[in-house]
C-alpha cells in the first residue's frame, strides 16, 4: 500500500526465453484485465523519463492507442550519407543527426491487445498496424537515456552509479514533497 492508501499489485510473469515483445504482452494480458492504460518497457535500458508526462500525452489524445518514448541514440555510431553510386558525401555522429530511436518505454491503452497478432513482435506487426491507422504517438525525451545492450554499456552505467546518485535514480533526488514508495 502506498501513502495514499492505494494497493499496488505487482506480478512477475514468466513469459518464456524466446517470446517476442508482442508475445510477452499477450501473456501478461490476463493480469491487466480492467486496466484502461498501462506502462511497458524493454527492461534493458535506464532513463529518467517522466512517466507521468508520457501518460498525460496519451490521456490528452483519446483516439490514440499508445505512446513510444523517442530518444537520441547515445552510442558512438556515425551516420553515413552517400549517393546512389556509393560515393560518401558526409559522415555525422549520431548526436548531430536529427533522428530519434525507440527508447523502449511505452504507455498503452487496453486496446493495444486488439492490434497484437499471435506471433507478432511489437515493432513488426503491431506497430505497423498502429502506424498505418495513425494511432501511435511519440514522446520526445531529451533527458537521460542509455541502453544496456553490451558489457561496455554495463560498465559505463556501473561507473555512473558508483560516482553518486545516477541520472536514472530520480527517487534519490526527489523533492521533499514527493515520496517515492519503496
Amino acid at each position: 500500500m502506498n501513502d495514499e492508501g492505494v494497493i499496488i499489485d505487482v506480478s512477475l510473469v514468466d513469459t518464456g526465453l524466446s517470446s517476442s515483445i508482442g508475445q510477452r504482452l499477450r501473456k501478461v494480458h490476463p493480469f491487466l484485465v480492467g486496466e484502461q492504460v498501462f506502462l511497458a518497457n524493454y527492461a534493458d535500458g535506464l532513463s529518467d523519463v517522466p512517466l507521468d508526462k508520457v501518460l498525460q500525452v496519451l490521456d490528452d489524445r483519446p483516439g490514440m492507442i499508445g505512446v513510444m518514448v523517442a530518444v537520441q541514440p547515445t552510442q558512438s555510431f556515425h551516420y553515413v550519407h552517400y549517393e546512389h553510386d556509393g560515393v560518401v558525401t558526409g559522415i555525422k555522429p549520431g548526436a548531430a543527426v536529427d533522428m530519434r530511436i525507440n527508447g523502449g518505454y511505452f504507455a498503452f491503452r487496453a486496446e493495444i491487445f486488439d492490434y497484437i497478432g499471435e506471433d507478432d513482435d511489437l515493432l513488426e506487426g503491431t506497430f505497423d498496424r498502429l502506424t498505418a491507422t495513425r494511432r501511435l504517438l511519440a514522446y520526445t525525451h531529451d533527458g537521460f537515456w542509455r541502453a544496456c545492450d553490451t558489457f561496455k554499456d554495463l560498465l559505463a552505467l556501473e561507473a555512473m552509479r558508483a560516482s553518486g546518485p545516477a541520472p536514472w535514480e530520480i527517487w534519490q533526488t526527489a523533492p521533499e514533497n514527493i515520496r517515492v514508495a519503496s
